[in-house]
């Protein structure tokens, strides 16, 4: 043809071939799905691949890919195919989120050579770096299991979901939600353990309002031991670690059964020598007040923290601030939310 037009150039034809070699082992071959990069976001990507399982599940799971294409990336002598690229490449690939498969294409025979990017086999030199790739590891279907292991276990993250559901409709107005923390764990100072469980139970609203008020958190394997919880001094550490870690004693405000504001003000706000005092029909220990405010304002924080972030008015966290401060120590005002 003759005229002035623009002509396509050889590399961009045969990295073309490349890519469409890839793609089609990848979605016709494996079953899995290629997402190519948008030529304007490609900063050294060719694309993605997704993870179909056998039963058509699309996972959310992917790796990346980038081509080679051309004689020039084959090797003829050895056991291997280098890869070559750029140092700033190499920089970004090895920032990537996930698995990075470097693939070599042969233009002619539409043979792909493949091998997972990782730090330590990266021949790094002079302008650029390189990579081996087993002539012997080509892309094609007796390949599949081992590139569906760089994808790991999916996991069904609905479960979780579905037992906030089973837990919400079992969760009654006299329930009460009873954690009890092991002797090993106060011991050891675990506190993971409770953080993870109250984080379950906050991780939406409805829950947090339905569990408000029914948390009880309390303590076994001291079953023998015939001193206070308050006067044992790893209950004591325990609950002076939990304190720094934990901000939603909230939850415990209403339950009266047994009131686990009230222990862990004894264990971190009075001495473990006070005895135990009689008042009417009740038991209690006088804790330091300074010490037993900076408990409470430990626990309005918190409070003020879900309410901020729920949008709940100012007359339920007042209600909720009430039941902490006569939990912890009687006639305090409750503070304003803060923001």
């Amino acid at each position: 043809m003759t005229g002035n037009f623009p002509k396509r150039q050889n590399t961009g034809k045969t990295a073309e071939i490349g890519i469409n070699v890839v793609s089609t082992i990848f979605n016709d071959d494996f079953g899995w799905v290629f997402r190519r990069t948008h030529q304007e976001h490609d900063f050294g990507v060719d694309g993605y691949v997704d993870y179909v399982s056998p039963d058509g599940s699309v996972t959310g799971q992917f790796i990346a890919v980038q081509v080679k294409t051309g004689k020039s990336y084959l090797t003829p002598g050895g056991q291997m195919h280098w890869y070559k690229d750029s140092k700033e490449h190499l920089n970004y690939f090895l920032n990537l989120p996930t698995p990075l498969l470097l693939i070599i294409c042969d233009p002619e025979g539409k043979d792909c050579y493949w091998e997972v990017l990782k730090k330590e086999n990266v021949d790094f030199g002079g302008a650029g770096w390189r990579y081996p790739i087993p002539k012997d590891k080509k892309l094609c279907k007796s390949s599949i299991d081992e590139i569906k292991n760089l994808f790991g276990n999916a996991e069904n993250h609905l479960s979780e979901f579905e037992r906030d559901q089973e837990m919400l409709s079992k969760i009654g107005e006299d329930s009460l939600i009873q954690y009890s923390i092991p002797r090993k764990d106060i011991e050891s100072l675990n506190v993971s353990n409770l953080k993870n469980f109250i984080a379950r139970i906050t991780r939406n609203e409805k829950l947090a309002l339905a569990v408000q008020g029914k948390l009880y958190i309390a303590t076994y394997g001291y079953e023998y031991d015939h001193r206070e919880v308050y006067q044992i001094p790893a209950i004591r550490r325990w609950a002076t670690a939990a304190r720094k870690e934990i901000r939603e004693w909230y939850l415990c405000a209403g339950e009266e059964r047994w009131s686990t504001l009230m222990w862990m003000t004894t264990c971190t706000c009075a001495p473990n020598s006070k005895p135990l005092k009689k008042k009417g029909d009740r038991f209690f220990v006088k804790a330091d007040p300074k010490k037993a405010i900076a408990f409470m304002m430990e626990c309005f924080d918190g409070l003020n923290i879900a309410t901020r972030k729920w949008g709940w008015s100012a007359k339920y966290n007042e209600e909720i601030s009430e039941k902490i401060s006569d939990a912890i120590i009687q006639d305090i005002t409750s503070p304003e939310i803060n923001g």
